[in-house]
């Protein structure tokens, strides 16, 4: 469970940073 949450986080971040650097 604790191994797949911080694969979420980790997907969520780097789709944050994606969109960021799109938008920006």
């Amino acid at each position: 469970m604790k191994i797949n949450t911080s694969h979420i986080t980790i997907i969520t971040t780097t789709t944050t940073l994606i969109r960021m650097a799109v938008a920006g």
